[in-house]
Protein backbone atom coordinates (compact mmCIF):
# COMPACT_ATOMS: atom_id res chain seq x y z
CA UNK A 1 0.00 0.00 0.00
CA UNK A 2 1.53 3.68 -1.08
CA UNK A 3 -0.92 5.75 1.20
CA UNK A 4 -4.03 4.79 3.38
CA UNK A 5 -7.28 5.75 1.64
CA UNK A 6 -9.62 7.88 3.74
CA UNK A 7 -11.97 5.25 3.92
CA UNK A 8 -12.05 1.34 3.50
CA UNK A 9 -14.47 -1.35 4.01
CA UNK A 10 -15.64 -4.80 2.77
CA UNK A 11 -17.01 -5.09 -0.43
CA UNK A 12 -19.09 -7.07 -3.08
CA UNK A 13 -16.90 -9.01 -5.23
CA UNK A 14 -18.43 -10.53 -8.85
CA UNK A 15 -17.30 -13.16 -10.82
CA UNK A 16 -18.54 -13.63 -13.94
CA UNK A 17 -18.13 -16.53 -15.62
CA UNK A 18 -19.94 -19.38 -17.46
CA UNK A 19 -17.97 -22.71 -15.99
CA UNK A 20 -19.68 -22.99 -12.97
CA UNK A 21 -18.07 -26.31 -12.06
CA UNK A 22 -14.31 -23.98 -12.10
CA UNK A 23 -15.83 -21.50 -10.31
CA UNK A 24 -17.01 -23.54 -7.87
CA UNK A 25 -13.54 -25.19 -6.67
CA UNK A 26 -12.39 -20.65 -7.09
CA UNK A 27 -13.92 -19.03 -4.98
CA UNK A 28 -13.21 -20.77 -1.82
CA UNK A 29 -9.55 -20.35 -2.40
CA UNK A 30 -9.97 -16.79 -2.66
CA UNK A 31 -12.61 -16.16 0.07
CA UNK A 32 -10.72 -13.51 2.62
CA UNK A 33 -13.80 -13.44 4.63
CA UNK A 34 -13.60 -9.29 4.13
CA UNK A 35 -15.79 -9.03 1.11
CA UNK A 36 -18.98 -11.20 -0.26
CA UNK A 37 -18.43 -12.83 -3.45
CA UNK A 38 -20.88 -13.00 -5.99
CA UNK A 39 -22.04 -15.03 -9.05
CA UNK A 40 -23.25 -13.60 -12.06
CA UNK A 41 -24.37 -15.92 -15.72
CA UNK A 42 -26.19 -13.18 -17.63
CA UNK A 43 -23.23 -10.63 -18.95
CA UNK A 44 -25.91 -8.94 -20.64
CA UNK A 45 -28.55 -8.32 -17.75
CA UNK A 46 -25.86 -8.28 -14.87
CA UNK A 47 -23.86 -5.33 -16.82
CA UNK A 48 -26.65 -3.43 -16.76
CA UNK A 49 -27.37 -3.99 -12.86
CA UNK A 50 -23.86 -3.07 -12.06
CA UNK A 51 -23.97 0.06 -13.70
CA UNK A 52 -27.18 0.60 -11.74
CA UNK A 53 -25.74 -0.39 -8.00
CA UNK A 54 -21.78 -0.07 -8.34
CA UNK A 55 -22.25 2.73 -6.07
CA UNK A 56 -23.74 2.73 -3.07
CA UNK A 57 -21.50 5.24 -1.34
CA UNK A 58 -22.65 8.58 -3.19
CA UNK A 59 -19.53 10.97 -3.09
CA UNK A 60 -18.69 13.17 -0.70
CA UNK A 61 -17.94 16.80 -0.30
CA UNK A 62 -15.51 15.85 2.64
CA UNK A 63 -13.31 14.71 -0.03
CA UNK A 64 -12.51 18.06 -1.31
CA UNK A 65 -13.14 19.76 1.60
CA UNK A 66 -14.48 23.78 0.92
CA UNK A 67 -12.74 26.23 3.60
CA UNK A 68 -13.58 30.04 4.57
CA UNK A 69 -9.87 31.08 5.13
CA UNK A 70 -6.49 29.84 3.62
CA UNK A 71 -5.05 27.35 4.78
CA UNK A 72 -2.39 27.44 6.95
CA UNK A 73 0.31 24.74 9.13
CA UNK A 74 -1.26 26.39 12.34
CA UNK A 75 -4.89 26.24 11.39
CA UNK A 76 -5.64 23.10 9.30
CA UNK A 77 -6.34 20.65 12.05
CA UNK A 78 -9.38 23.34 13.12
CA UNK A 79 -10.25 24.47 9.56
CA UNK A 80 -11.04 21.41 7.99
CA UNK A 81 -13.69 19.32 9.12
CA UNK A 82 -13.78 15.52 7.98
CA UNK A 83 -16.43 14.37 10.24
CA UNK A 84 -18.99 13.43 7.46
CA UNK A 85 -16.25 10.52 6.09
CA UNK A 86 -17.26 8.74 9.33
CA UNK A 87 -20.85 9.02 9.20
CA UNK A 88 -20.61 6.40 5.61
CA UNK A 89 -20.73 3.83 9.03
CA UNK A 90 -24.45 4.52 9.59
CA UNK A 91 -25.11 3.44 5.30
CA UNK A 92 -25.99 -0.37 6.07
CA UNK A 93 -26.19 -0.98 2.68
CA UNK A 94 -22.09 0.09 2.51
CA UNK A 95 -21.18 -3.74 1.93
CA UNK A 96 -23.47 -3.82 -1.38
CA UNK A 97 -21.07 -1.83 -3.45
CA UNK A 98 -18.89 -3.34 -5.98
CA UNK A 99 -15.25 -2.62 -5.88
CA UNK A 100 -14.02 -5.63 -8.34
CA UNK A 101 -15.06 -7.57 -10.65
CA UNK A 102 -13.53 -10.74 -12.14
CA UNK A 103 -14.40 -11.52 -15.91
CA UNK A 104 -14.07 -14.73 -17.81
CA UNK A 105 -12.75 -13.59 -21.77
CA UNK A 106 -15.18 -16.18 -23.05
CA UNK A 107 -19.01 -15.69 -21.95
CA UNK A 108 -20.52 -17.28 -24.74
CA UNK A 109 -22.62 -14.17 -25.71
CA UNK A 110 -19.88 -11.61 -25.97
CA UNK A 111 -16.45 -11.38 -25.25
CA UNK A 112 -15.27 -10.96 -21.66
CA UNK A 113 -13.83 -7.44 -23.52
CA UNK A 114 -16.98 -6.15 -24.38
CA UNK A 115 -18.45 -6.49 -21.24
CA UNK A 116 -15.59 -4.76 -19.42
CA UNK A 117 -15.71 -1.98 -21.70
CA UNK A 118 -19.37 -1.64 -20.75
CA UNK A 119 -18.55 -0.74 -17.02
CA UNK A 120 -15.21 1.65 -18.16
CA UNK A 121 -17.15 4.38 -16.91
CA UNK A 122 -17.62 3.12 -13.53
CA UNK A 123 -14.72 3.04 -11.13
CA UNK A 124 -14.89 -0.39 -9.83
CA UNK A 125 -11.82 -2.81 -10.84
CA UNK A 126 -11.38 -5.20 -13.85
CA UNK A 127 -9.71 -8.70 -13.96
CA UNK A 128 -9.69 -10.85 -16.97
CA UNK A 129 -9.12 -14.26 -16.68
CA UNK A 130 -8.08 -15.52 -20.01
CA UNK A 131 -6.62 -18.56 -22.25
CA UNK A 132 -3.11 -18.41 -23.08
CA UNK A 133 -3.45 -17.74 -26.67
CA UNK A 134 -6.08 -14.79 -25.38
CA UNK A 135 -2.96 -12.63 -24.15
CA UNK A 136 -2.80 -10.29 -26.74
CA UNK A 137 -6.43 -9.51 -26.83
CA UNK A 138 -6.12 -9.02 -22.84
CA UNK A 139 -2.64 -6.59 -22.95
CA UNK A 140 -4.83 -4.61 -26.00
CA UNK A 141 -7.98 -4.08 -23.21
CA UNK A 142 -5.25 -2.99 -20.50
CA UNK A 143 -3.73 -0.53 -23.13
CA UNK A 144 -7.08 1.56 -24.15
CA UNK A 145 -8.57 0.97 -19.98
CA UNK A 146 -10.95 -1.56 -20.44
CA UNK A 147 -9.15 -4.21 -17.99
CA UNK A 148 -7.07 -3.10 -14.86
CA UNK A 149 -5.01 -6.67 -14.47
CA UNK A 150 -5.69 -10.32 -16.50
CA UNK A 151 -4.55 -13.84 -15.74
CA UNK A 152 -4.12 -16.94 -17.40
CA UNK A 153 -6.72 -19.70 -16.15
CA UNK A 154 -4.90 -22.86 -14.69
CA UNK A 155 -5.40 -24.59 -11.51
CA UNK A 156 -2.78 -22.74 -9.44
CA UNK A 157 -4.32 -19.05 -10.30
CA UNK A 158 -5.93 -18.86 -7.04
CA UNK A 159 -3.84 -16.79 -4.85
CA UNK A 160 -2.12 -14.63 -7.58
CA UNK A 161 -6.10 -13.99 -8.55
CA UNK A 162 -6.57 -13.11 -4.74
CA UNK A 163 -3.79 -10.79 -4.46
CA UNK A 164 -4.41 -8.99 -7.25
CA UNK A 165 -8.51 -8.66 -5.87
CA UNK A 166 -6.59 -6.69 -2.71
CA UNK A 167 -4.60 -4.98 -4.38
CA UNK A 168 -7.56 -3.68 -6.89
CA UNK A 169 -9.97 -3.37 -3.93
CA UNK A 170 -6.96 -1.17 -2.64
CA UNK A 171 -6.76 1.26 -5.22
CA UNK A 172 -10.44 1.18 -5.91
CA UNK A 173 -10.68 3.18 -2.42
CA UNK A 174 -7.67 5.45 -2.78
CA UNK A 175 -8.97 6.60 -5.85
CA UNK A 176 -11.50 8.55 -4.00
CA UNK A 177 -9.38 9.47 -1.98
CA UNK A 178 -7.14 11.14 -3.87
CA UNK A 179 -7.68 14.68 -3.85
CA UNK A 180 -8.37 15.02 0.09
CA UNK A 181 -4.72 12.80 0.80
CA UNK A 182 -2.80 14.83 -1.46
CA UNK A 183 -3.88 18.24 0.07
CA UNK A 184 -3.56 17.04 3.90
CA UNK A 185 0.27 15.85 2.51
CA UNK A 186 0.98 19.16 2.43
CA UNK A 187 0.18 19.65 6.18
CA UNK A 188 0.71 16.07 7.53
CA UNK A 189 2.97 14.45 4.96
CA UNK A 190 3.47 11.83 8.22
CA UNK A 191 0.24 9.85 6.72
CA UNK A 192 2.53 9.12 3.74
CA UNK A 193 5.78 7.79 5.36
CA UNK A 194 5.99 3.92 4.91
CA UNK A 195 6.84 3.64 8.55
CA UNK A 196 3.76 5.09 9.40
CA UNK A 197 1.57 3.06 6.98
CA UNK A 198 3.25 -0.11 8.22
CA UNK A 199 2.14 1.21 11.56
CA UNK A 200 -0.99 1.48 10.64
CA UNK A 201 -1.40 -1.78 8.93
CA UNK A 202 -0.16 -3.59 12.15
CA UNK A 203 -2.42 -2.24 14.44
CA UNK A 204 -5.59 -3.13 12.24
CA UNK A 205 -3.86 -6.88 12.08
CA UNK A 206 -3.38 -6.62 15.54
CA UNK A 207 -7.24 -5.82 16.05
CA UNK A 208 -8.63 -7.68 13.71
CA UNK A 209 -9.92 -4.23 11.91
CA UNK A 210 -12.39 -4.89 8.75
CA UNK A 211 -13.38 -1.11 7.75
CA UNK A 212 -11.64 2.04 8.58
CA UNK A 213 -12.72 6.05 8.15
CA UNK A 214 -10.24 9.10 8.28
CA UNK A 215 -11.21 11.88 11.28
CA UNK A 216 -9.02 14.28 10.63
CA UNK A 217 -6.24 16.23 8.77
CA UNK A 218 -3.60 14.82 10.71
CA UNK A 219 -4.35 11.26 10.25
CA UNK A 220 -6.57 9.92 12.82
CA UNK A 221 -9.02 6.79 12.16
CA UNK A 222 -11.94 5.03 12.98
CA UNK A 223 -11.07 1.40 12.73
CA UNK A 224 -14.29 -1.24 13.08
CA UNK A 225 -13.72 -4.96 13.28
CA UNK A 226 -16.14 -7.36 11.92
CA UNK A 227 -17.84 -7.57 15.11
CA UNK A 228 -18.47 -3.44 15.33
CA UNK A 229 -16.43 -2.99 18.04
CA UNK A 230 -15.12 0.84 17.74
CA UNK A 231 -11.70 1.83 17.93
CA UNK A 232 -10.18 5.47 17.39
CA UNK A 233 -6.62 5.78 16.39
CA UNK A 234 -6.06 9.42 17.53
CA UNK A 235 -2.87 11.06 15.41
CA UNK A 236 -1.10 14.40 16.02
CA UNK A 237 2.28 15.81 15.26
CA UNK A 238 4.88 17.48 17.30
CA UNK A 239 3.12 20.86 15.71
CA UNK A 240 -0.27 19.59 16.10
CA UNK A 241 0.10 19.85 19.73
CA UNK A 242 1.92 22.62 19.75
CA UNK A 243 -1.08 24.56 18.06
CA UNK A 244 -3.41 23.45 20.52
CA UNK A 245 -1.14 24.27 23.38
CA UNK A 246 -0.57 28.14 22.40
CA UNK A 247 -4.61 27.86 22.02
CA UNK A 248 -5.12 26.91 25.57
CA UNK A 249 -2.07 29.18 26.57
CA UNK A 250 -4.16 32.14 24.80
CA UNK A 251 -7.23 31.55 26.27
CA UNK A 252 -6.13 30.67 29.79
CA UNK A 253 -6.65 27.10 29.77
CA UNK A 254 -6.33 25.26 33.39
CA UNK A 255 -3.14 24.22 34.21
CA UNK A 256 -3.79 20.69 34.24
CA UNK A 257 -4.90 21.24 30.35
CA UNK A 258 -1.32 22.86 30.16
CA UNK A 259 0.72 20.75 31.49
CA UNK A 260 -0.51 17.53 30.15
CA UNK A 261 -0.19 19.09 26.73
CA UNK A 262 3.42 20.52 27.57
CA UNK A 263 4.95 17.05 28.81
CA UNK A 264 3.22 15.31 25.88
CA UNK A 265 0.82 13.03 28.27
CA UNK A 266 -2.25 13.67 27.22
CA UNK A 267 -3.93 15.10 23.85
CA UNK A 268 -6.93 15.94 22.66
CA UNK A 269 -9.46 14.28 19.80
CA UNK A 270 -12.00 16.35 18.60
CA UNK A 271 -14.04 15.00 16.08
CA UNK A 272 -15.19 17.78 14.80
CA UNK A 273 -14.34 21.00 14.30
CA UNK A 274 -17.52 22.32 17.19
CA UNK A 275 -15.65 20.21 19.64
CA UNK A 276 -12.67 22.17 19.17
CA UNK A 277 -13.86 25.44 19.08
CA UNK A 278 -15.98 25.02 22.96
CA UNK A 279 -14.75 26.39 25.70
CA UNK A 280 -10.87 25.50 26.26
CA UNK A 281 -11.45 24.30 30.12
CA UNK A 282 -14.12 21.51 28.38
CA UNK A 283 -11.62 19.56 26.16
CA UNK A 284 -10.41 17.84 28.94
CA UNK A 285 -13.35 15.50 28.44
CA UNK A 286 -11.30 14.82 24.83
CA UNK A 287 -8.17 13.95 26.62
CA UNK A 288 -6.26 10.69 25.86
CA UNK A 289 -2.96 9.37 27.08
CA UNK A 290 -0.34 9.65 24.31
CA UNK A 291 2.14 6.96 23.26
CA UNK A 292 5.03 8.46 21.16
CA UNK A 293 5.82 6.73 17.73
CA UNK A 294 9.47 7.51 16.15
CA UNK A 295 9.01 7.91 12.77
CA UNK A 296 11.68 8.52 10.17
CA UNK A 297 11.75 11.97 9.69
CA UNK A 298 9.70 12.95 13.40
CA UNK A 299 8.03 11.46 15.94
CA UNK A 300 4.27 11.45 16.84
CA UNK A 301 2.02 10.70 19.27
CA UNK A 302 -1.05 8.29 19.15
CA UNK A 303 -3.89 7.15 21.69
CA UNK A 304 -5.59 3.90 20.80
CA UNK A 305 -9.28 4.21 21.97
CA UNK A 306 -11.29 1.10 22.72
CA UNK A 307 -15.04 1.34 22.47
CA UNK A 308 -14.67 4.69 21.07
CA UNK A 309 -18.01 7.18 21.76
CA UNK A 310 -19.21 10.42 20.87
CA UNK A 311 -22.62 11.85 20.11
CA UNK A 312 -22.65 11.87 16.77
CA UNK A 313 -21.17 8.75 16.44
CA UNK A 314 -22.80 5.16 18.13
CA UNK A 315 -22.46 1.65 17.34
CA UNK A 316 -26.09 1.06 17.94
CA UNK A 317 -26.70 2.64 14.74
CA UNK A 318 -24.32 0.85 13.32
CA UNK A 319 -24.60 -2.64 10.91
CA UNK A 320 -21.35 -4.20 11.33
CA UNK A 321 -20.02 -6.85 8.35
CA UNK A 322 -20.84 -9.85 10.53
CA UNK A 323 -24.33 -8.67 10.99
CA UNK A 324 -24.17 -8.14 6.94
CA UNK A 325 -22.81 -11.67 6.69
CA UNK A 326 -25.27 -13.19 8.77
CA UNK A 327 -28.09 -11.35 7.05
CA UNK A 328 -28.85 -9.49 10.27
Amino acid sequence: MTTIPAYYFPTSIYFIMPDISFLTKLLPQVNDQQNSYHIGHDPKTLSQSLLERARVIKPLQALDPKHDVPLTKDNYLMELDLSAICQIVHEARRFEEVSVVVVDYNLGSMKGTEFCRELRTQPLKKILLIEEKDQAFAMQAVNNGSIDRFLIKDAHMAPLLKQYIFELKQEYFIGFSRKLMTLLAQYSPHIFYLDFIQFFQEKCQQYHIVEYYLLDAAGSYLLIDAIGTLYCLAVKSDRDIEVYLAKARHNRGAEELITSLKNRVEMPFFLNVADCSEYVDRWLIYFHAVEKLTLKKYPIYYSLVKDFTHPDLTNVRIKSWEQYRAGD
